[in-house]
């Protein structure tokens, strides 16, 4: 009798300190909406917007999705979770057409485990409907470069920048109005203004007698890697540093891009050289997990609605496809060629993919793993896609061809210059 009453007084006990210690969390989550004010009007094709959140105990879950006037959601909702006590998440949505001149609320959702916070704000959406398609063009003259601007409308073009470095790649972001410049000796990214092409900020290497190894751009961020497995993401519009991921000295990194939620990273071990997919959080850059390849990750791209993501592998007589399920958290190859190797790899629908090697460009279908050839030449050339128009751009030494979607030449552009690179810029007109 005696055990049977002490064992309930310390059942009772425990339940009370298991109460206390769940009540004593009264410290409801605040959201505080930085960008842009409620009732603003905004006139860009995305929705970029910055939303600051503090609690007294690490956040556990952040929900931010896009609503119309019937409260449905209009994009795919942006989950986050895990986070520190205080931060400022910045993204962009990029909504269809169908919601042009748009009263549209932005939701966040927050919750610590215990207590959960809603808040709304409400704007104007009118994004523009006339926009003009510039292309930039990447010139190599010995250690020097140059950068072109087409016009596609009078077929000419016109030097903007001369730099007395090398220039390794190039990117754009139309919400910022401005190009990135990767360059080498020293090694830094460069701002210019698209309007003017003045330079408007430098991010410089820890390292500037080596280089950046990889670049890319996503809604208003900068992606950058650095030596030693560094990777920073650097607000578009200023250069600083939003999110910094751990060192890792001994990795190389060859290859980046950002999704909703994580940094992707191909890696490869400087003394051992194997190759990885790092995943990082967006929001602390800390390392959700780490996946050893077959060979280096030369694309990436989540498929919407379907909790999984595709990998693009290089091989050493061709490229191997592989499907990354984020429930299970397993791998499955779907699909492998021995056919070419690819240079550029884009993705033009959830189950579609460009893939491009030096003379030759395929679609690729997941669903039924069927690779059709839809362009070749002789001669090499470099690919971007034009999601906005659904084109295909390829430049040769001398000249940049505009293709339909199943490999149609619709235009010629001859140029004077020998083309190392370019990138397409869709600007409000």
């Amino acid at each position: 009798m005696q055990i049977q009453r002490a064992a309930f007084v310390f059942f009772f006990f425990s339940m009370m300190l298991i109460s206390c210690s769940k009540s004593a969390d009264k410290q409801i989550p605040e959201i505080e909406f930085l960008y842009p004010k409620d009732g603003a009007t905004i006139t860009s094709d995305s929705i970029y917007f910055e939303v600051q959140i503090r609690d007294d105990k690490k956040l556990e879950r952040i929900r931010l999705s896009l609503l119309n006037e019937e409260g449905v959601s209009v994009v795919n909702p942006l989950f986050i979770h895990a986070m520190a006590i205080d931060t400022i998440i910045r993204h962009a949505f990029y909504p269809d057409n169908s919601l042009n001149n748009s009263i549209l609320t932005l939701h966040v959702q927050v919750e610590d485990g215990i207590n959960q916070k809603n808040k709304y704000l409400k704007f104007n959406y009118f994004p523009p409907t006339d926009f003009i398609t510039e292309v930039l063009l990447l010139e190599h003259l010995n250690d020097n470069s140059a950068i072109w601007k087409l016009d596609l409308m009078s077929d000419k073009i016109h030097r903007k920048v001369y730099l007395q470095r090398e220039v390794l790649a190039i990117r754009a972001i139309t919400t910022t109005d401005k190009m990135y410049l990767m360059t080498a000796k020293p090694s830094e990214i460069i701002a210019l203004d698209l309007n003017d092409f003045g330079q408007a900020w430098t991010y410089p290497s820890l390292y500037p007698e080596k280089i950046f190894t990889a670049l890319a751009v996503r809604d208003n961020n900068v992606i950058i890697s650095d030596r030693a497995g560094l990777i920073r993401v650097l607000q578009g519009m200023t250069g600083n540093v939003v999110v910094s991921t751990p060192t890792q000295p001994d990795t190389i990194t060859h290859f980046l891009c950002q999704s909703e939620n994580y940094i992707i990273a191909g890696q490869e071990t400087v003394s051992e050289g194997k190759y990885f997919i790092g995943m990082y959080y967006n929001a602390s850059g800390l390392m959700y997990r780490r996946d050893f390849l077959d060979g280096p990750l030369i694309g990436y791209a989540e498929l919407e609605h379907q909790n999984a993501s595709i990998l693009v592998v290089e091989k050493e007589n061709g490229f191997l496809i592989k499907r990354f399920d984020f429930l299970s958290q397993l791998y499955q190859a779907v699909f492998t060629s021995e056919a070419f190797q690819p240079t550029t790899i884009e993705f033009i629908g959830n189950d579609i993919l460009l893939l491009a090697s030096k003379n030759k460009i395929y679609r690729y279908y997941l669903g039924s793993n069927e690779l059709e050839l839809i362009f070749e030449n002789s001669e090499s050339f470099v690919l971007n896609y034009d999601k906005k128009n659904k084109l295909i751009y390829i430049a040769f030494e001398h000249e940049l061809l505009r293709l339909d979607m199943n490999g149609a030449i619709l235009k010629q552009f001859p140029v004077e210059i020998s083309i190392l690179d370019f990138i397409i810029v869709h600007r409000n007109s």
